[in-house]
């Protein structure tokens, strides 16, 4: 009886002990022997409690309160918080101070914008146009889909797939660039990702590949150069600047003044400079959705509706076959960018 009395009082004992020891959050876990930062702008590390809020003093001699959160005793700063490379001091009154070097950013996921503005094939050649901002070519994968077969074939640095061993990219302006893969058939589509930013950010843009003159590709990258521009109508000016268009109906006159055989591809080349304006039209509202966001008057949760039917939109008008599904289109894009400026907040 007494020996039974002695094993509960000493279970309760312990009982009472873990309690106590959880109840402050505290594990048994090793404080700071995890302690990181990565080329990511990312803190991290173990403590055996929590500890809030998180200081540093960095490199300039700045105290940051860095932003994060714990899971399990276990530290995550946000992304692209310690941006500045060199030794930085987090202060702990309980445990001491300690010093971590940062490598400084050279990726932020968070940051990095990539899309792929166009995607043509022909019988021998595939050409795609990507934008990449804030983010290195060096980062970037390419997956090319091959139709009716389920596989793909890839190019990232230290890993190429044999049929694109010729792939050539050629930038446009400093932001957009042109990708050309030589002597390559039966391509659905083209994918450009980021493989050090799985499971941090869904960062990748897909385009379908639509047959079509592998020069009207090139001189959509060339468009690009107009992002730069401030406001909606100012890129828009420049679209039609480096595309030579003019007023339609007086350009689509010119073209029926000539000859039958010089009338039909005249007709041909201004059908094709107004289709690349309408999908620039398309391009300028993702850029002013963006500019939007930034400027809080909208979130991601509120544009990410209306930018996923927008990439729809741009697939469905390349395949488009008539004019009447094209106008279609346009009017659908119309109508969601409408219903989005509801929600704009002033």
């Amino acid at each position: 009886m007494i020996q039974k009395s002695i094993w509960l009082f000493l279970f309760l004992s312990i009982s009472l002990i873990l309690v106590a020891g959880s109840a402050q959050g505290k594990t048994t876990i090793p404080s700071y022997n995890d302690l990181k930062c990565d080329d990511h702008g990312v803190l991290s590390f173990t403590r055996s409690y929590d500890l809030n809020p998180v200081k540093v003093i960095s490199p300039k001699g700045e105290v940051i309160i860095v932003p994060g959160h714990w899971g399990y005793s276990k530290f995550f700063s946000q992304e692209s918080t310690l941006i500045t490379p060199g030794k930085y001091f987090l202060l702990d009154n309980d445990y001491g101070n300690r010093t971590v070097i940062c490598p400084g950013v050279r990726l932020s996921c968070a940051w990095a914008e990539i899309n792929v503005q166009e995607c043509a094939k022909s019988a021998h050649e595939v050409q795609a146009v990507i934008t990449a901002v804030n983010v290195s070519l060096s980062d970037l994968q390419y997956t090319l889909f091959i139709e009716g077969t389920g596989r793909t074939l890839s190019h990232r640095k230290g890993s190429v797939s044999t049929q694109l061993e010729n792939l050539k990219v050629t930038a446009q302006n400093s932001n957009s660039y042109l990708i050309s893969v030589p002597n390559l058939s039966g391509i659905t589509a083209f994918e450009v990702s980021i493989p050090d930013c799985i499971g941090r950010a869904k960062v990748y843009s897909r385009r379908e590949c639509t047959l079509n003159s592998v020069g009207a590709v090139s001189t959509l990258g060339s468009i690009s150069q107009c992002d730069d521009f401030p406001t909606r109508e100012a890129r828009l000016n420049c679209a039609k600047r480096v595309l030579k268009l003019g007023d339609i109906i007086t350009e689509k006159s010119n073209c029926n003044a000539l000859d039958s055989g010089k009338r039909e591809n005249c007709n041909k080349e201004l059908k094709q400079k107004n289709y690349n304006l309408i999908k620039f039209r398309f391009h300028n509202l993702e850029l002013e959705v963006k500019k939007l966001v930034r400027a809080g008057k909208l979130t991601e949760n509120e544009v990410a509706s209306f930018t996923s039917n927008l990439e729809q939109s741009k697939t469905a008008f390349d395949l488009a076959n008539n004019k009447e599904e094209r106008k279609q289109i346009i009017m659908q894009v119309r109508q969601s960018w409408i219903e989005l400026m509801r929600k704009v907040k002033e």
